[in-house]
């Protein structure tokens, strides 16, 4: 899978101004495919509490297939050190009116969201 570059703007960094669009645009560099088709032999998310923050206006990993992913991830089970399991409980989940990126557009709610998980 090859995305045009031209395209990058507006699939990465939709909610971010215009010039700040291209400048990250032109840095980004190629991706291993592998990382998308490799089996993962542990679910890590499994064993330890995870927090998932969907980004509404993902133009790269559309917000119905972010929840299909947390979904799937949460039907691997719970565990005894993890009993909410992957991305439950009240840290589990939070919801952002964003892009792809939203430690850069977002970088205030994104702030919250951190100080509220590393407190819990």
């Amino acid at each position: 899978m090859v995305l045009d570059k031209a395209k990058a703007p507006e699939v990465f960094y939709n909610d971010i101004d215009q010039e700040t669009r291209v400048k990250l645009g032109e840095t980004l560099g190629k991706q291993c495919m592998a990382a998308f088709g490799t089996p993962i032999g542990h679910n890590g998310l499994a064993y330890a509490p995870s927090t998932y923050i969907h980004a509404t206006m993902d133009n790269a990993v559309s917000h119905g297939f972010q929840k299909w992913m947390v979904q799937r991830a949460q039907g691997q089970g719970r565990t005894e050190v993890n009993r909410d399991g992957p991305f439950g409980g009240d840290l589990g989940g939070f919801t952002l009116e964003s892009g792809h990126t939203p430690m850069i557009s977002k970088t205030e709610q994104m702030r919250d969201i951190f100080v509220k998980v590393a407190v819990a």
